[in-house]
Order: C-alpha cells, then sequence, then structure tokens
C-alpha cells in the first residue's frame, strides 16, 4: 500500500506524517470505501483526468491496470504548476514506455520558455486533442473549480452523464462570512461558538465528541440533523441532496450561519 501527502500550511496531519512518519511505523486504516472506481469500466476506453494531488487516485487506478495488463486506450492528462510539480514523472515515463495504448498528457500552468507540452489550465482546446472523448469512461480528481469546469465542457460536447466520474479530495471552501458569535446546541448541550468553523471542530474546542472517521466529507461518520438554524453544507461525496433536504449535515465540513440545534 502506498500513500500520497501533500504538505498544507498549518495542516496537522500532513506535516507530522512528512516530518515524523518512517518506513515500519504503523498506520490505522478503514476500509475502501465510496463509488469512484473503475468497477467494470476496465474494458473500455479511459481518460484519467487530475489536477494537483488528485493525480492520487489516478496513480491508483493506472497501477492496476497496469499490474494486470489491462492498459487499453488509456489516455492520462494531468494539470499542474512547473516541471518541477510533475508526480510520478518517472514512473509515467516508464509506463507510457511499457505500454503502447496509453498516453500521457501534461499541461504546465506556469511553464517555462523551453517546454515543449501542453500549456494552460484545462480548457476546450486541451479537450479536443482528447480522441473518442465520448466513447471513454472520464474518471476526474482535483479542486472544485478545475472539476466542474472540466464536466461542463465534457458534457457540452457529448459526454454521457453515466460516463463521467469525480472525486473530491477536499472540502469546498465556503462563501466568506464576517464574524459572528453564535449559539450551538449538541444534544441539547449549550456553548458559544461562531460562523467560522465546522461544528465538529466546535463542538471538539467545547469539550464535546461527535461520532467521525475522514473529517474531510467522504465517510459520513458524521452525519447529524439539524432541528433549527441555518447551516452551510459544502458538496461532498457522503451526503445526497434528499438528504440535506430532510435537515441532514457533516459535522465534520458544516459550517453553523445561524444560532442552530443539532441532533446527533
Amino acid at each position: 500500500m502506498a500513500i500520497s501527502v501533500k504538505r498544507i500550511d498549518g495542516g496537522s496531519v500532513s506535516n507530522w506524517l512528512i516530518e515524523h512518519f518512517q518506513v515500519g511505523d504503523t498506520l490505522i486504516a478503514d476500509k475502501p470505501n465510496g463509488s469512484f472506481h473503475m468497477a467494470n469500466a476496465d474494458h473500455e476506453p479511459m481518460l484519467l483526468l487530475s489536477a494537483g494531488s488528485g493525480v492520487t487516485p489516478m496513480m491508483s487506478m493506472l497501477r492496476d491496470l497496469s499490474d494486470r495488463d489491462a492498459v487499453n486506450n488509456v489516455v492520462f492528462f494531468h494539470q499542474c504548476s512547473t516541471v518541477d510539480d510533475i508526480p510520478f514523472a518517472e514512473e509515467l515515463k516508464s509506463l507510457e514506455v511499457k505500454h503502447e495504448n496509453l498516453t500521457v498528457m501534461l499541461s504546465l500552468t506556469q511553464s517555462s520558455d523551453d517546454w515543449q507540452g501542453l500549456k494552460g489550465r484545462f480548457s476546450l482546446s486541451h479537450l479536443k486533442q482528447i480522441p473518442d472523448l465520448t466513447a471513454r469512461q472520464v474518471f476526474v480528481c482535483g479542486p472544485d473549480g478545475f472539476m466542474q469546469k472540466a464536466k461542463n465542457l465534457m458534457l457540452k460536447k457529448g459526454l454521457a452523464e453515466d460516463h463521467y466520474h469525480q472525486e473530491a479530495f477536499g472540502v469546498a471552501t465556503a462563501t466568506e462570512y464576517s464574524v459572528k458569535a453564535l449559539q450551538i446546541s449538541i444534544d441539547g448541550n449549550v456553548f458559544e461558538g461562531d460562523n467560522q468553523k465546522t461544528l465538529l471542530e466546535q463542538a471538539e474546542d467545547a469539550g464535546m465528541s461527535i461520532a467521525h472517521t475522514c473529517r474531510a466529507g467522504f465517510c459520513g461518520a458524521c452525519k447529524v440533523t439539524v432541528e433549527s438554524g441555518l447551516v452551510h453544507q459544502p458538496d461532498v461525496p457522503a451526503i445526497q441532496e434528499s438528504e440535506i433536504a430532510e435537515g441532514k449535515v457533516l459535522a465534520c465540513c458544516s459550517v453553523p450561519r445561524t444560532d442552530v440545534e443539532i441532533v446527533s
């Protein structure tokens, strides 16, 4: 098993892992979960499209296909800033040499003058260079804005919606609000909070516990019900629109906007 860690300024977990985690240390991990996987699509043409650290699940899929000698008409497209930011560069070169049906496309948003590859953020001009788009199963991972733009472009080009699959690797940034003091009630326990931190963070600051696992909107373990008040719930994989309509939110990534009463 391998994990990819991107250092985040101020991040507790990423910085600790990079500075302290060593070969031979043990991580306790939950079982694989979610719907972002190839299923039975590995016999179809594919586009693996990523930006930034969204490359992680794409490399996992590509390695699996390579191990099974099932790289059949795969386009691997990754967007990053500079040559130095290209992840797994040598491995991708080796895989492209090994598999004649693999095409690796790299686009740099801050390229040097001597860069001979693609340039700029993913756009229609890049999309036009991907052959047989509408016949492909498309897997996308990256920042929210990148994925939204990619989806809009591809659906407009005729890609069937059931051929499009995406995975968020973080929580979308909420709209900025001025700091406001709020009253938060969780299971009848009332404390002072604000409209900046998530419900989970504020409960922990108040010495309370809410069941959770991933802290990123992927697993759904922290699902709670809003009895009263307004809460901003970003678009993440572990909660459906129908559940939000019923008043449910994920404590790990939802932020109160008014005084709220929550039942866990």
